[in-house]
């Protein structure tokens, strides 16, 4: 580097590229942004965290007795126990004590000779207890050769219209995994298959696993989302459900067909296996699926909240349901969420357990907080995923921009998750990258989550929320950085280097720049120049002196020409401008001190005090400057 020359900054494969240029620039032209009170921590980000979702771990399933699909006539077996670990017997062999049907979908069910039966129209038998999650469930059952049935798990008590049938076939499950009960010729999922309640086959299992009228035993060993089925004791599904899609409810019997189904179950019996254990890098379910234990409703506005069928529901009205815990700081949320059409709705974090009026008498709003968007409301201009903060209650300033609203369709399920690592934040949808945005403000730092439903005409529903706390960091800045005037800066990492050589000289001032910051990438422009101050005092400028000299240059061309002729006055000037323009990004530009400057020249840190000694700095530090390395003619 020559002493006293203006540089100006490229990239190459991440290092500058430092070329010297014979120009009478001013300092101005080496922006530098940092924090008000100089160069300290705060203007560094956190560190980009990358959570990928657990990959769930191999499941044993749970060992029968003694040995699988082999019936156990054991007085301990037949006994009725709430111990988890024993097998309990949900048919008594004699009536249908403990099972109920459905008013809108009743069917035909008793018990004959001891097994349970059923035929007719499309039908479910339910048992009563709603609350089974982890289990192995065996049964021994019979089909004729056209029926078909099934056995449905972790479902709510609840029929639905089928969305394609009519007539006795017209009502189906809203939610919920099937084991299917059939043989039929004509159909793809024989017993054992796995589907969910809308007819996806989620593990189609070996065709034609036993002979139609002839007893056999299915198995259903469902553990968190790993869910397994065998018949006869042979492995038939096995299907680990990464979306999670339900996590416990009701055991259910189905007829399904226009009276062509005769099934029989006449031994139904189940063993409660132990809860998940938490997971080993530090998830935390906030729901438990039962009811709104850890939740709270500020006591000024409450809310339409309540659990239903193992779901977690907002509707009605303006509310928020907040978390217990109030010092949620560095985090990975991840929940499973689903909003009716038109519903507008949002996971807020870091907020106050406060709230205040706002626009309406009727609604309220948390005073100071980081949003998630949940939005069906094809009008509003942020779609899910969005992230927004609001210092008061309204309006919230919008930090990460979501543009694709097809990431979510409403009333369908979805996973949504937020990272907040110190001012940086990340949403992603189905695992996709959804808003990648900083606060360069940092304006909240901990505080409680809150579930909102904002416009009245909202349901959203959620049937998984839980979270992995992150410990503080310190995440590098992004590499580049372009302001509301398109003037582009790029970062200097912090470091150590040795100022002050050159022409096989060693530098002599060693100096630590304790943290990173932007300088500017290009010379600022006459016309961004003007911009700020509202003239162009250049002597290259159409009204300067110099205009004969570019008078063939185009206006396009000439606005991109450095600003020059300007004193050190006008440039403190301009600065000063610059603040007050840019003072809602958080950002504060100065000029950079000598060190800085000299500093960024050689490129940054430096490991070797040998590399002091040279005069041009590129991937590698050199005397020689070739032609095609010059910026200038």
């Amino acid at each position: 580097m020559k002493t006293g020359s203006q540089l100006k900054s490229t990239t190459d494969t991440g290092r500058w590229k430092w070329v010297a240029a014979a120009t009478l620039l001013v300092p101005v032209l080496a922006l530098a942004l940092t924090e008000t009170s100089g160069v300290t921590h705060w203007f560094r980000s956190p560190t980009s965290t990358a959570v990928v979702a657990p990959k769930p771990e191999p499941i044993v399933g749970a060992k029968a007795d003694p040995q699988v699909g082999e019936r156990v006539d054991s007085q301990t077996d037949r006994q009725q126990s709430p111990n988890k670990g024993e097998w309990v017997q949900l048919f008594n062999g004699k009536d249908l004590t403990g099972w109920k049907t459905h008013p809108l979908s009743g069917g035909d069910w008793r018990v004959d000779n001891g097994a349970i039966a059923g035929q007719g129209s499309t039908s479910y038998l339910f048992h009563e207890s709603g609350d089974y999650g982890n289990f192995h469930l065996r049964i021994e059952a019979k089909i004729n050769a056209n029926g078909d049935a099934g056995v449905y798990f972790r479902t709510p008590f609840d029929v639905q219209p089928h969305p394609n049938q009519a007539g006795p076939a017209k009502f189906t499950l809203p939610a919920g995994y099937e084991a299917a009960v059939a043989v039929r010729s004509n159909s793809p999922n024989h017993t054992g298959s796995l589907t969910a309640a809308d007819g996806s086959t989620l593990h189609t299992g070996p065709l034609n696993p036993h002979l139609p009228d002839e007893w056999f035993v299915l198995e259903v060993i469902a553990e968190d989302n790993h869910i397994r089925t065998l018949v006869d004791g042979k492995p038939s599904a096995d299907y680990i459900d990464e979306k999670r899609q339900f996590s416990r409810g009701h055991i259910a019997l189905q007829t399904w067909g226009p009276n062509i189904t005769q099934v029989q179950f006449r031994k139904v019996e189940i063993k409660e296996l132990p809860a998940s254990p938490p997971e080993s890098d530090g998830w935390v379910q906030l729901f438990n699926g039962k009811n709104l234990t850890g939740w709270k409703f500020h006591p000024n506005h409450l809310g339409d909240w309540e659990v239903r069928y193992g779901i977690l529901r907002g509707s009605a009205r303006n509310s928020h349901l907040f978390s217990e815990r109030g010092d949620y700081g560095n985090f990975h949320l991840r929940a499973e969420a689903k909003v009716n059409l038109g519903g507008d709705s949002g996971i807020l974090f870091r907020a106050p357990f406060e709230l205040r009026q706002g626009r309406t008498p009727r609604e309220f709003g948390v005073p100071g907080w980081y949003e998630a968007e949940l939005q069906q409301n094809r009008s509003h201009l942020r779609p899910t995923g969005s992230i927004s903060e609001a210092t008061g209650v309204v309006p919230p300033t919008t930090l990460g921009q979501v543009s694709d609203r097809s990431l979510t369709q409403p009333d369908e399920w979805f996973t949504i998750e937020v990272i907040a690592a110190n001012n940086h934040f990340i949403t992603k949808i189905n695992g996709v990258e959804a808003a990648n945005c900083n606060d360069p403000l940092d304006r909240h730092r901990t505080g409680h989550l809150a579930l909102q439903v904002w416009h009245p005409n909202t349901l959203v529903q959620f049937r998984k929320i839980e979270i992995k706390e992150l410990p503080p960091s310190a995440s590098p800045l992004p590499s580049t950085y372009t302001n509301g005037l398109g003037m582009e800066f790029v970062v200097v990492p912090k470091g150590k280097s040795w100022l002050g050589g050159g022409q096989d000289k060693l530098g002599d001032q060693e100096v630590e720049i304790p943290a990173d910051f932007y300088l500017g990438k290009h010379e600022v422009t006459q016309e961004q120049w003007t911009q700020v101050m509202g003239e162009n005092p250049s002597h290259f400028s159409r009204t300067g002196e110099g205009k004969q000299a570019v008078k063939d240059i185009s206006d396009a061309d000439l606005k991109r020409f450095p600003v020059e002729n300007v004193s050190w006055d006008q440039c403190q000037e301009f600065v000063a401008k610059l603040n007050q323009r840019e003072r809602e990004t958080g950002w504060v530009y100065r000029l950079p001190t000598e060190a800085e400057w000299e500093y960024a020249c050689r490129g940054g840190p430096m490991s070797d005090k040998l590399d002091s000694a040279f005069d041009f700095y590129f991937a590698k530090p050199t005397n020689i400057l070739l032609p095609e390395q010059a910026n200038s003619n």
